[in-house]
């Protein structure tokens, strides 16, 4: 029975709720373990098919336009595929803490259009710069290392002075955490291929602007959002009351925008549990 409730309160505690970073993070360690699975069981000749290379081929973003033709999906797929379990093990990581950090302050509309942007944005550009001859290519695209990169720069953007502890560094500020694994992700992939590395800089770029952005009160994610149809309703509402409701929109406004500026000044850890609230609140409301 106790183990029973433990399922059921991690279930709740992780999948229903609005964050969709379980989901990504369950979907990509789901890829891994069957496509290895399967590559265990070529191995040791229990199957003749190699479905593992084939995965390979399948789900990875292709670097041939005629060939992406062919598997239109890929550009949402590759995302989820990785070789390497250490890869996995870091990205998830990154992705769970910083993504988490990202879901403190913002809404998971805004998370989603960050991430979905740079996955988006990542694969076209490495089929475009693949096109181009002066440009060393790579037959494949796989894992989440654009659509990270896009999250990672976004919020080292809108907490640059937020702190992390870390084991025998002390705090350490989050941008500049970032800034260095950003930094050495770039020059591996520019070794590896100018194409991945080109898109992987823009991707970060991606990210950077959308927080100015957002930071300036244009918000990208607003084009995704469900827009309520309203019942024509007559109210009869004196001068004064209406005056002072748009004078409450206003002031609220002033807040979160007095809030996120202290974000950016000093960093969330700054901000009073009355804040955190009040941020949180508005968030949602989005």
């Amino acid at each position: 029975m106790k183990s029973t409730y433990a399922i059921k309160d991690f279930w709740k505690e992780t999948y229903k709720t609005d964050s969709p970073i379980p989901f990504i993070i369950s979907a990509q360690v789901i890829v891994f373990l069957v496509i290895h699975f399967f590559k265990l069981l070529f191995d040791i000749e229990l199957i003749n098919v190699n479905i593992y290379d084939w995965a390979l081929q399948k789900i990875s973003l292709p670097s041939s336009i005629d060939q992406f033709i062919k598997q239109p999906w890929s550009i949402i797929t590759y995302p989820l595929l990785y070789s390497s379990i250490f890869n996995l093990l870091f990205d998830c990581l990154w992705l769970y803490f910083i993504g988490n950090s990202f879901l403190n302050l913002l809404n998971s509309r805004q998370f989603l259009t960050v991430y979905i942007g740079g996955m988006l944005l990542g694969g076209l550009l490495f089929m475009s710069f693949n096109q181009l001859r002066i440009f060393s290519g790579s037959e494949t695209l796989y894992s989440a290392a654009l659509p990270l990169a896009a999250i990672l720069s976004a919020t080292a953007t809108l907490i640059p002075r937020s702190e992390v502890r870390l084991f025998l560094l002390g705090n350490v500020k989050i941008y500049l955490l970032i800034s260095i694994y950003l930094g050495i992700q770039l020059i591996q992939f520019f070794l590896h291929s100018t194409s991945i590395g080109l898109s992987y800089l823009l991707v970060i770029l991606y990210g950077f602007i959308f927080m100015i952005s957002l930071k300036k009160g244009n918000d990208w994610s607003q084009i995704f959002s469900k827009k309520e149809k309203r019942k024509l309703k007559i109210v009869h509402q004196s001068p004064n009351k209406k005056y002072h409701n748009k004078s409450a929109v206003v002031s609220n406004q002033e807040l979160i925008d007095g809030i996120l500026d202290k974000i950016s000044a000093h960093g969330y850890e700054s901000l009073t549990s009355q804040e955190k609230e009040t941020l949180f609140k508005a968030s949602k409301e989005d």
